[in-house]
């Protein structure tokens, strides 16, 4: 990892994490099954559940890591694994810019959330 990464991941990374949970958490309901759709490695989705221990949080990610914070799933970036309204939220932070197809992914995300 070069320098600038070094610092990056130190000074800005976690404080964005931590900053994002902290406005994230208090809009979630209570006892709520979340998905975190483009979770990357999961440490948002962590941070949140360390402050809210009644979600339940599954993750989502074209680009599977080997190691994340969160159990989380593989999808092909059209088609999410899962049954329709099996999720009370789906969460997706930094992930729109990144889809093939917009209408297509946002479609997906509502077919699997009962509400949000």
């Amino acid at each position: 990892m070069i320098a600038l990464e070094k610092i990056h991941a130190r000074y800005v990374y976690g404080r964005r994490i931590s900053v994002l949970a902290n406005a994230i958490e208090v809009l979630i309901p209570p006892n709520t099954k979340l998905l975190d759709l483009g979770c990357g490695d999961g440490l948002l989705g962590h941070h949140i559940l360390g402050q809210r221990e009644d979600i339940m949080l599954c993750g989502a990610e074209v680009l599977l890591r080997s190691k994340t914070f969160i159990p989380a799933v593989s999808f092909d970036g059209w088609g999410l694994p899962f049954e329709a309204e099996e999720f009370d939220v789906v969460m997706m932070n930094d992930v729109l810019h990144h889809a093939q197809d917009l209408p297509a992914i946002l479609l997906e995300a509502a077919r699997i959330s009962k509400t949000y």
